[in-house]
């Protein structure tokens, strides 16, 4: 069994450099007013982050994903999501 790091690995000698590139973020990926434009524009769906809050605008969804406190949103399409609890979370 192989104990090192992947990147050591025989096979992978020389293609370190490729492993850290597809690690990094891909400058094409899709602008967080695109995902809201898409998910609530033309879906329809109200977007609440995954404390609850929301539904958020397109200001405010973009706001949060670049400050980058929080990773996950749910999207959805009816009034029930705002009869949920919120989540506890830990700040």
């Amino acid at each position: 069994m192989h104990s090192g790091s992947p990147l050591t690995h025989d096979c992978c000698q020389g293609n370190s450099d490729k492993a850290m590139a597809a690690a990094r973020p891909i400058a094409t990926e899709p602008k967080p007013e695109s995902v809201w434009d898409l998910l609530s524009g033309t879906a329809g769906l109200r977007i609440y982050d995954i404390e609850g809050r929301g539904p958020l605008s397109r200001d405010a969804f973009a706001d949060s994903l670049i400050a980058g406190e929080l990773w996950n949103y749910v999207a959805h399409s009816g009034s029930q999501f705002s009869q949920l609890p919120v989540l506890a979370t830990a700040h």
